[in-house]
């Protein structure tokens, strides 16, 4: 089996927005027997590609973006593991438009795409998604973005890592 990549925007490593989430995200594997994982917003998941054709076009449309302001609109659940719980985040048209290029750039079939930021993975029934998303306290209200990601998302959630970095750059 070939690597699986994922292309993501995160917090800025020693911002208090990520360290906040960390934070969340941390505790809810605790309380939930969850995997951790660093807090991201998925721009295009599950790519089979070579890794030296996704940093050329990452660069690329790295320099059509300048720092990306994510504003999240609230808290809510979903039937899927990997969105068990999870921050909405605006979907704003320099975001909806930089997950477009990608998925043409990559030849992604059009689909729905809603961009948030989990807070955790879990299979938990529909009724311990509802009471977690009751429970969940004061959350950020959102971070700028000044970088896209590729992370290595082969395997378990503990062994993803980031295999590349590209900072947006106003053009």
């Amino acid at each position: 089996m070939g690597n699986n990549y994922s292309i993501w925007l995160v917090p800025e490593k020693e911002s208090k927005v990520r360290k906040e989430l960390e934070e969340t995200i941390s505790e809810l594997s605790e309380e939930h027997d969850s995997p951790k994982f660093i807090p991201h917003i998925t721009l295009l998941g599950g790519l089979d590609s070579d890794l030296s054709t996704l940093k050329n076009a990452v660069s690329n449309l790295a320099g059509q973006y300048g720092t990306l302001e994510i504003n999240f609109q609230s808290t809510h659940f979903s039937t899927t593991r990997h969105q068990c719980n999870y921050l909405l985040v605006e979907p704003t048209k320099d975001l909806l438009g930089l997950h477009e290029k990608l998925r043409k750039e990559f030849g992604e079939a059009e689909g729905m795409y809603t961009p948030h930021l989990s807070l955790i993975y879990s299979n938990m029934s529909i009724s311990e998604r509802e009471k977690l998303d009751e429970e969940l306290g004061d959350l950020p209200d959102g971070f700028s973005s000044g970088r896209i990601v590729i992370f290595d998302t082969s395997g378990t959630e503990e062994e993803w890592h980031q295999v590349a970095e590209f900072g947006l750059e106003e053009p």
